[in-house]
């Protein structure tokens, strides 16, 4: 699209009388020494055709970025699809992980109530061998107490000999020695038993539990894979929603492209219907030397101008940058806002190329409406624009054009303010629209009478006489 300014200007200056080439060649209709003439119909109708086949070549690139379009948009639905059924796996897999982790719950909590179990059965065997050592302990006391019965027995038998016969009480000590062997023998086999039962049990119990922690460890272990195969399901669904993001993004760049160009084709359309118009007329031939301007738009965006009359201003504003050669080296352009306070758009040097530029024009909103405060907008300027940090360049022309609908709020801070302005070098030019317009006002801040232009109503902006009258002033600039 890098012809399309070139093209804007070829027809702005074949309304004027001279065609001029993108090697800057230019081509009279007339001679240019002489007085205006009209322009050779037949050569005038050969670039209205030349510029009719430029127009049919923008219409196939709108064609082209239309059929990018929709397959951008084709990738779009299918990187949606390729979302909605990562979402529904994931989805299919939270709940399969669900169920597995509830079966693994209930599996733990039953092995837990296994250990719990097996810990009480532990706890109860411990508590038998406890008491089978108390029985022990009983038994060997009864012993003991038995030993000394027979040793009493025995004394008594020495001491009862006039009494008893030896051989009876000897009989009689033997039968109560195995009557208490028998229950001392009787009662270690059985504690013996006890305990030997116990320890099985023991065993098994701890057997149990390590099959228990085995199952506990693999449950685990699958629980933990299941997780990281669900992060890495997450992480490719967090991809692949990065992805369709930036897709959404490269097709609203496109869309925004086709807009783009299709207002330049009405542009285009608009200005051959124009050229068809000048072509019955004589119109002097303009010159757009290029001398470098650093050239900065203040504009009134009081209540009283609105929002439909600000739209014509930025309207105004885009018609002039079109016959401009924007460039860093070249002329720049910055625009200001003012009402109450000043509100900076863009400066010299925020837009190098003029398709950006003019977009950004297109991009300034109407939303600070206020008070019409000039000279604060003129100190602004004064103090952000016209410096090297924002672009202003040593050696070229700097130029400030002021559009307002009224007079200012202060009018002697606003001369104060343009006489600083004046002494800086900088031409200033005054551009206001009102039936009551006070042209003092305006020849007080204006560099001169001749860089006041005054207009009754906002409609006067789409004269073409009107924006080619202050191209013109805007080329002695560059004379002097």
């Amino acid at each position: 699209m890098d012809f399309i300014p070139g093209v804007f200007l070829l027809i702005v200056l074949t309304q004027y009388g001279v065609i001029c080439s993108q090697h800057n060649i230019k081509r009279f209709l007339f001679d240019p020494t002489t007085v205006p003439t009209t322009p050779d119909p037949v050569f005038l109708m050969t670039e209205v055709k030349y510029l009719h086949e430029q127009l049919h070549e923008l219409s196939d690139k709108n064609i082209e970025l239309s059929v990018h379009n929709s397959l951008l948009s084709s990738e779009l639905r299918h990187q949606k699809d390729l979302v909605q059924a990562l979402k529904t796996n994931i989805t299919t897999l939270e709940t399969t992980n669900s169920k597995e982790k509830g079966v693994l719950n209930d599996k733990i909590h039953e092995l837990q109530t296994k250990v719990n179990e097996s810990s009480s059965l532990v706890i109860q065997l411990t508590n038998n061998l406890t008491s089978c050592a108390l029985q022990r302990n009983q038994l060997e006391e009864t012993l003991n107490t038995s030993n000394a019965e027979i040793d009493l027995l025995k004394k008594q038998l020495n001491d009862s000999v006039a009494n008893q016969t030896h051989a009876a009480l000897m009989a009689g000590l033997q039968a109560n020695i195995s009557r208490i062997q028998k229950d001392c023998d009787h009662q270690n086999i059985t504690s013996i038993d006890k305990i030997n039962l116990l320890q099985d049990q023991l065993n098994r119990s701890t057997s149990l539990i390590g099959n228990l922690e085995a199952n506990l460890t693999t449950c685990t272990k699958s629980n933990e894979q299941r997780e990281a195969a669900l992060h890495v399901s997450r992480q490719r669904n967090k991809l692949l929603e990065t992805q369709l993001n930036n897709t959404r993004k490269e097709l609203n760049i496109r869309n925004s492209d086709l807009d783009q160009c299709q207002q330049m084709a009405l542009a285009m359309s608009t200005n051959i219907a124009n050229l068809q118009t000048f072509s019955n007329g004589s119109t002097p031939c303009l010159n757009t030397a290029d001398c470098g301007l650093d050239l900065v738009f203040l504009v009134d965006q009081s209540g009283s101008v609105g929002s439909d009359n600000f739209e014509m201003l930025k309207d105004y504003i885009f018609k002039t940058i079109q016959f401009l050669n924007i460039g860093p080296h070249s002329d720049q352009v910055g625009v200001v806002t003012y009402a109450t306070l000043p509100q900076l758009e863009f400066t010299l040097n925020t837009y190098p190329h003029q398709l950006s530029l003019l977009k950004a024009v297109q991009n300034i909103s109407y939303n600070h409406p206020g008070l019409t405060m000039t000279a604060s907008g003129l100190q602004f300027v004064r103090e952000n624009l016209f410096n090297v940090t924002n672009g202003d360049r040593p050696g070229h022309p700097n130029v400030l054009v002021l559009l307002t609908d009224g007079r200012p709020m202060n009018s002697i801070h606003a001369t104060l303010e343009a006489e600083k302005l004046k002494n800086q070098s900088v031409e200033i030019f005054v551009i206001g629209i009102s039936k009551n317009f006070n042209r003092q006002d305006s020849l007080d801040i204006a560099t001169d009478s001749n860089h006041v232009l005054s207009l009754a109503d906002f409609g006067t902006l789409h004269n073409p006489t009107f924006v080619l009258d202050f191209l013109r002033k805007l080329m002695n600039v560059c004379k002097n």
